[in-house]
């Protein structure tokens, strides 16, 4: 707190170890319902409610065994506080009229540096991200953070959306809800305006917004209660101000009639407004008697708190009656802010002038507020004694109440689980108070208060003495920041030209030297901002201090380089943790700080400096390295795989997965690729790779289901064996079709799957479902093998690079053939039972699968042009899952007869030649060659985007080959890439017969190891042509330099 000294000693207690070290019991459910209490007090408030409401469910043990009886009073405030929290945001944000207009203009002045950023020494990025913190500022001073926050999606749902934790129709959790309200109304009722008033007002903001919340589940059932609704009125009518910082003060009237109108009342946003300027001015009126009062009470005060008792016999009533006297200044000291601070912010807050009567008694309460503050400055040492003492001394006195409950509890004969969770809270009880009373330890004794439940167990004089002392101690742990907050004058600094001037008048003619010198200060602060410059650091200074041995303070060693040190470690993190990209700022930072900071310099020995932790350790205070680049980790990807495979696309050649624009509303979007898997194998090691496949297996295993499921469908079913008989029928029919010289067997007639029939299938299809859902059933069919596709794609990139980190394993590791294989294996003989005898028509869909799969990719890539979010460019997911299911069900030789590609390439070859002879027989016309033009460019994106998924789906399937196989009956595509992985030669215009050579000379043909002598002069050939062919060119380029430099020369 602020003194007149050059020292000011920081008494407060502080918790030095984790909380989690503080609850020891024997019950380990209730551990976890304390620590989660303790711990998350100040978290964020769906997880609190749904922590709560998880509680007081009727399905959970605990609230069956314990908490149907128990109120969780200190986590409902909490709640309440955090509630707050976003209501007094939101105040704040509308109090500041002028920031929208500045951020408009800012922003104008940003999209004007984009179009030259080299002009202004910056790049495009850093301008998109501070355009996009803008947009992000804006968005804030336009929405409702408390609303926003209570009208959230407050049940917790699992995968599959069925409700896991129910808080709207919770019918325990609603009613603890609207009883906390109602006990903490009566509680502020009762205090609010006595002498044991301390800061209570503070607690009406997270009454109403407890309130507030409680309707908002409440109401759309059972209305308003009208009844609690007119009993917070009364309250709020008795302080319908509420004092937040400067000279800003809340309305809570105000605020409950526009967020919560009462229809049919006479609470309204008019009369709230009445009863604000009438308590004003009933403020105004008794200010002076109250002062008056106040300066009485504090006289007296002085009077016992200046005399020297240290001659006292009797110690331990000198302690009782020091003690007296502290909580007497805390209870005074905040009586006499909260009036002088109402005094001054209330009219500034209704715009109300201040009568001249007033300035005097204003003047008096700032005279009574820096006397007090002097006296307690004056004796701090003493008080903080005091106070270590004091708290010492009940907690002791807490703990002798508690140990005979304690010893009733234990000595009953049968203890039920209800009564085991008693004896665990008063023995936390117990444990905790034998330490100082810090906030961490008062939180849990407050928790494991509620849960005790000690009223029926302990006489009534023994539990008020428990209440009583129990606020005691809550006083005395923090009696140092609530009277430097009581004593602090800081709001004068906001009313200096309006205020200040006419109150240094009236303090000019008065004998007030410490008034006159307050009020001096705000308005020079005010006015010119600070009249004295700090003097330079003295570095070797602060070193030499640094190297001090252990300080005793408040009863404990303090080493002052190991508390300097820890301080800027835990500050360094924070400020990483925030701006990732500022991390070598900080880094340099704590580089100097090392150099600069070092002690025994001065020739007194033992050189050193600050005790920072290792970087290289894994520590809570190490500064994170630069994240941005690791990206996600393979461990968190993995546990959130179904997040991960929905919103990410796979690129199977280039190994990387790339972020959907529609995941999230930023304006960058996440890549993963072999670096980042690069830094997750660095940190865990290549066993990582078995917790991977372990969550891929669990992901499958759901998906299959579902894929099972489709295909069960009997519309799905019907429709897949119609065009089974279909097919078979056409096969037939062009058997029967070839000449007789065609019927020994050696050329085989092609039954092509008609493109007609893929392209019913696929309408057919769409049909069934929602007719107005946004996705289609085909299309979510052939979502759920992308998604599918994209885990497999995970497994093969990660799996691929710990090869390459693992030494004397690249057999076991050759490109994640192995975990493939395994992930095919441990579903084939299920998957292929009898039993799911519907999948083996699965084949047939696929043509229909990929007329959707390339709809939706030109459409994706149209987006692109026109910069919408849901563009994208890549999606290799879909033919990894085509080809993982095909191979799981056995079903790639049966693909394979479909002549897919065949009659892809045949349907947009007739489509090309009919529009070439249309055009060529048609007149020629501007707007028919326009039309003919863009159906050419439209067959040809097709026909791209069909050669695109032959060769990814022709590239997945390498990764399910079985160990010995031949290039046997495979496309001219698939012979490329089966050659090109063997490091063959390929020529650049090399025909069927030419792959097929070189294919039998690769492996070794079954039917004869070594290559005829015509294969090889056809591959001799061919590579002859092509290599006459580069020498060509090469010549042309050799000779184009040439001119080009003649040329040159000339000019």
């Amino acid at each position: 707190m602020g003194s007149c000294g050059p020292v000011a000693i920081d008494a407060t207690p502080r918790s030095e170890v984790a909380c989690n070290s503080l609850v020891q019991t024997d019950n380990k459910l209730f551990n976890k319902v304390i620590i989660q209490f303790s711990i998350r007090v100040n978290a964020l408030a769906v997880n609190l409610i749904r922590q709560l409401a998880s509680l007081y469910s009727p399905q959970q043990k605990l609230f069956a065994a314990t908490f149907r009886a128990v109120t969780m009073r200190r986590a409902f405030d909490a709640l309440g506080d955090l509630l707050g929290v976003l209501i007094l945001l939101d105040d704040a944000l509308q109090r500041s009229t002028h920031l929208p207009e500045a951020l408009a203009g800012y922003r104008r002045v940003v999209n004007n540096m984009t179009r030259e950023p080299g002009l202004y020494g910056v790049e495009m990025p850093q301008l998109l991200e501070l355009d996009a913190r803008i947009v992000a500022i804006t968005k804030l001073l336009q929405n409702n953070l408390f609303r926003s926050c209570i009208t959230q999606q407050l049940d917790a749902r699992t995968v599959d959306g069925t409700v896991d934790i129910n808080v709207t129709t919770n019918a325990p959790f609603l009613t603890q809800l609207l009883e906390n309200v109602k006990r903490l109304l009566a509680d502020l009722g009762t205090i609010i305006g006595q002498p044991t008033e301390t800061q209570q007002r503070d607690e009406i903001v997270g009454l109403v917004a407890l309130f507030c919340f409680h309707q908002y589940l409440h109401a759309p059932t059972k209305g308003v209660d009208k009844k609690t609704y007119t009993a917070l009125w009364a309250l709020g009518k008795r302080v319908p101000l509420t004092y937040l910082g400067g000279v800003a003060m809340w309305r809570p009237l105000s605020f409950l009639a526009r967020t919560l109108p009462f229809k049919g009342s006479s609470m309204t946003v008019e009369a709230a407004s009445k009863v604000e300027v009438e308590f004003l001015k009933l403020l105004d009126a008794e200010l002076h008697k109250d002062v008056n009062t106040l300066r009485l009470a504090l006289c007296k005060w002085l009077a016992r708190f200046d005399s020297d008792l240290t001659a006292h016999a009797n110690k331990q009533e000198l302690l009782t009656t020091s003690t007296s006297l502290l909580i007497q200044a805390i209870l005074l000291g905040s009586r006499l802010s909260q009036l002088l601070r109402s005094a001054v912010a209330g009219h500034f807050e209704l715009g109300s002038p201040f009568p001249k009567k007033v300035l005097p008694s204003l003047l008096g309460a700032l005279e009574v507020l820096k006397s007090f503050q002097v006296a307690v400055d004056r004796h701090g040492a003493l008080t903080s004694l005091t106070a270590v003492h004091a708290g010492r001394t009940c907690a002791a006195q807490i703990r002798r109440l508690l140990l005979p409950v304690r010893a009733k509890l234990e000595a009953a004969r049968r203890l039920d689980d209800a009564a085991l969770d008693r004896l665990a809270a008063v023995t936390l009880m117990v444990q905790t108070l034998a330490s100082p009373p810090d906030r961490t330890r008062l939180t849990i004794v407050q928790l494991a208060r509620h849960v005790a439940q000690l009223k029926p167990l302990m006489r009534e004089a023994d539990h008020e003495e428990l209440s009583d002392l129990l606020w005691k101690l809550q006083l005395l742990g923090s009696w140092q920041p609530t009277l430097a907050a009581a004593t602090s004058c800081d709001f004068l600094f906001f009313c200096a030209r309006d205020l200040l001037i006419p109150l240094v008048a009236i303090a000019r003619e008065l004998p007030t030297p410490r008034v006159l010198h307050t009020l001096l200060d705000a308005h020079a602060a005010a006015t010119l901002g600070s009249l004295t410059t700090p003097a330079p650091a003295n570095v070797r200074a602060l070193a030499a201090r640094l190297g001090q041995p252990a300080l005793p303070i408040c009863m404990q060693a303090v080493l002052p380089v190991a508390h300097v040190g820890r301080y800027l470690d835990c500050t360094f993190y924070n400020l990483t943790t925030v701006s990732l990209h500022d991390w070598r700022t900080y880094a340099e930072m704590r580089a100097i700080a090392m150099q600069r900071y070092t002690f025994g310099m001065d020739g007194s020995g033992g050189g050193g400096c600050l005790d920072f932790v290792d970087p290289q350790l894994p520590a809570a205070a190490c500064l994170p390295g630069q994240t941005m680049e690791e990206g996600l980790d393979v461990l968190q990807i993995m546990r959130n795989i179904h997040l991960f495979v929905r919103n990410f696309r796979y690129n199977l050649h280039n190994q990387i997965f790339v972020e959907s624009g529609g995941a999230h509303e930023g304006k960058h979007l996440n890549t993963i690729g072999i670096r980042h898997v690069a830094a997750s194998i660095r940190v865990h090691g290549a066993g990582i790779m078995n917790t991977a496949v372990n969550f891929t297996y669990q992901y499958l295993k759901r998906k299959l289901m579902v894929f099972s499921q489709f295909l069960f469908d009997d519309h799905i079913k019907s429709k897949l064996v119609r065009e089974a008989r279909a097919y078979r029928e056409l096969a037939i029919l062009t058997r029967q079709d070839r000449p007789e010289s065609d019927r020994d067997g050696r050329t085989r007639a092609r039954a092509r799957y008609p493109y007609e029939s893929a392209e019913k299938l696929a309408k057919d299809v769409r049909k069934l479902g929602d007719q107005h859902a946004p996705i289609t059933v085909l299309d979510q069919f052939r979502i759920l093998i992308t998604e599918i596709g994209n885990a497999m794609g995970y497994v093969r990139m990660a799996h691929g690079l710990a090869a390459r980190f693992v030494d004397g394993m690249r057999s076991s590791y050759d490109e994640g053939a192995n975990y493939f294989e395994i992930l095919v294996n441990v579903f084939s003989s299920e998957i292929r039972s009898t039993k799911n005898d519907h999948l083996r028509h699965f084949f047939l869909i696929v043509p229909s699968l990929t007329i959707a799969y390339v709809d939706s990719m030109l459409v994706a890539k149209d987006k692109l042009q026109k910069k919408a979010r849901e563009a994208y460019f890549t999606d290799d997911g879909f033919a990894m899952g085509l080809a993982y299911l095909l191979k799981l069900l056995e079903q790639n030789e049966q693909f394979e007869t479909l002549y897919w590609w065949d009659t892809v390439q045949a349907r947009y070859a007739a489509e090309r030649t009919a529009l070439q002879e249309a055009a060529g027989a048609a007149s020629t016309g501007g707007r028919k060659e326009d039309a003919n033009t863009l159906a050419l460019k439209r067959i040809r994106s097709y026909e791209l985007e069909y050669e695109l998924l032959e060769c990814a789906f022709c590239s997945a399937r390498i990764f399910f080959r079985t160990s010995g196989m031949k290039a046997k009956h495979l496309t001219t595509t698939q012979l490329k890439l089966f050659l090109s992985e063997r490091g063959v030669e390929i020529p650049p215009d090399a025909t069927r017969a030419v792959l097929e050579a070189l294919r039998r000379e690769a492996e070794g043909d079954p039917e004869g190891e070594a290559t005829s002598a015509s294969d090889r002069e056809q591959i001799e050939a061919a590579l002859e042509q092509a290599r006459a062919k580069l020498d060509s060119l090469r010549e042309r380029e050799e000779l184009r330099q040439i001119i080009e430099a003649k040329l040159a020369g000339r000019v």
